[in-house]
């Protein structure tokens, strides 16, 4: 808290006013004094319930629109207050919305939720595993420390919660140095790779990119897809039709995971296309969710779901008609999705984690992404030290170098 010092006198006080506030007779009435030290203190206050998160939509917003960069669409209200809608429950998941607020003024929105595996309580981003970056909507005045202390202090006092495990934590992220200092990384950060289109003037710039061998293989691919028609890029903008697509991109993704035994939290989940489709109804705010669909004559055969934030065109789930998965119909999705964005006037196409090889070839830069965590009781300090830094990544290692055979048995300990 930003406060004063004050020295009792009877029914008055003596207030010596610290340099960043104003200044006040020497002898006021207390209440008056404690008015005013309100109105110049660093406070918060949590939420705990999905109905009292719509009362945040509008102070919410504002900070987003004067604070909130390109990354910071996981934590937009619309992002945040359609997961809390879809996927939180009293016997659930249960949101808890830090705020802080300074002079009475909104100044950092932490989403978090907290979720119990057994008997642990664990405090995670709100939307973890959805949301791919985790971070927090802040004014970045010389108070920032102040504010990241405060809503620190609410977390770990009042939460309730035996762990804080925040995955998915840029380099470049408000709270990124922060963490670092209170908190232990739990396994080994990971790369978040992305195309920055900014130094292409046009199209055919883009298009220049690509070496000899790249046009070639994207030539080949439309050749083959021209077997079943015209090839048409399509951006879906109707809500009857991407409703449709996406329990079909869902689908398709679904069982091209389990053909490799891969397992996605996010994917399994009973609400994911509940949350998407009301993702896709809220057409009004700066977030928007952009479903593009690669067609071959009448044949649907590649398709992605995007999230578009301030100029960031952030790449949620891409899918295809796993029947001809042999002829790579996603690469050349990809191509078009990338001019797509580029001709729509957004800065960066953002492939984020994990930063898988095939995804080399269309970025030109990375970012360091890192997950953290720390214990707030002995429980915590058991599982933390226990599963998350010591077992759960033995398990991750032996997953990725099974066989789709051995990694479907791992799946419910991944799980």
């Amino acid at each position: 808290m930003i406060s004063s010092e004050i020295a009792a006198d009877g029914d008055h006080a003596l207030v010596a006013a610290q340099p960043d506030q104003p200044r006040i007779p020497r002898y006021i009435d207390k209440q008056v004094i404690r008015r005013v030290q309100s109105a110049y203190s660093i406070h918060s206050r949590t939420i705990t319930s999905v109905d009292a998160m719509a009362g945040l939509r509008d102070d919410w917003n504002a900070l987003a629109a004067d604070e909130a960069g390109s990354i910071h669409g996981f934590q937009t209200f619309d992002w945040c207050y359609a997961w809390a809608k879809t996927h939180c429950s009293p016997d659930g998941a249960t949101p808890h919305i830090v705020m802080v607020y300074h002079g009475g003024r909104l100044v950092l929105v932490w989403p978090l939720m907290k979720t119990c595996i057994g008997p642990i309580c664990v405090m995670r981003w709100l939307s973890d595993p959805f949301g791919q970056y985790g971070d927090v909507i802040s004014v970045s005045d010389s108070y920032l420390d102040s504010y990241l202390d405060t809503a620190w202090k609410e977390i770990c006092e009042k939460s309730g919660a035996a762990t804080v495990r925040l995955r998915h934590v840029r380099t470049d992220a408000t709270c990124h140095a922060f963490l670092a200092n209170f908190c232990e990384i739990a396994e080994q950060p990971v790369s978040a790779p992305y195309l920055d289109l900014t130094p292409f003037n046009n199209l055919d710039a883009y298009d220049a990119r690509y070496s000899r061998i790249q046009r070639r293989r994207r030539k080949r691919i439309a050749k083959h897809l021209e077997k079943f028609g015209e090839i048409k890029f399509i951006r879906l903008e109707e809500t009857g039709h991407l409703n449709t697509l996406i329990d079909q991109i869902i689908s398709q993704k679904t069982i091209w995971l389990r053909n490799r035994g891969y397992y996605s939290q996010a994917l399994t989940g009973p609400h994911c296309a509940q949350f998407l489709k009301s993702l896709a109804d809220q057409t009004d705010g700066s977030l928007k969710l952009v479903t593009t669909v690669l067609m071959a004559g009448k044949r649907a055969v590649s398709f992605e779901i995007g999230l578009r934030y301030k100029g960031r065109h952030m790449c949620l789930i891409t899918a295809h008609d796993n029947n001809i998965t042999d002829m790579s119909p996603g690469r050349l999705h990809m191509h078009h999705a990338q001019r797509q964005a580029l001709a729509d006037g957004q800065s960066t196409f953002d492939l984020m984690v994990p930063g898988d090889p095939y995804k080399q070839s269309w970025s030109n830069d990375a970012v360091q992404v890192a997950d953290f965590y720390t214990s707030l009781n002995t429980r915590g300090r058991i599982f933390s030290h226990g599963f998350l830094k010591t077992v759960r990544p033995i398990i991750r290692r032996l997953y990725h170098a099974a066989p789709p055979k051995l990694r479907r048995k791992l799946i419910p300990l991944i799980a």
